[in-house]
């Protein structure tokens, strides 16, 4: 993944501003997955429960890691992106399966 970085942001801020934005996005998802909860199949919901945690274990790994420091930053970074996106398979999985009558839960 290529990512742009502004050379007069410090590390710091970039983390900080990144943090910031990432909980507006999360707590809007959250908001979302709570408040449409009846609406949503005990599978589904599950689903949705498991991909915040995997968002909100990502955040604390990037703001609390070293990815100049730490040999295993890159790999761990890696495998959760790979979970992550096993994870919105799932959940689509699950919708498509409340869709077509396959998961009466």
């Amino acid at each position: 993944m290529l990512d742009y970085t502004d050379p007069t942001e410090s590390d710091e801020m970039r983390r900080k501003r990144r943090m910031q934005d990432f909980a507006d996005t999360f707590n809007t998802m959250e908001t979302a997955i709570w408040k449409n909860k009846p609406f949503y199949s005990a599978a589904v919901h599950q689903e949705l429960k498991e991909l915040r945690d995997l968002f909100y274990s990502e955040a604390i790994q990037y703001q609390h890691g070293d990815p100049h420091g730490d040999p295993d930053y890159w790999r761990e970074y890696r495998k959760n992106i790979e979970n992550i996106s096993k994870k919105i398979d799932a959940v689509c999985e699950a919708i498509r399966q409340r869709l077509s009558g396959g998961d009466l839960g």
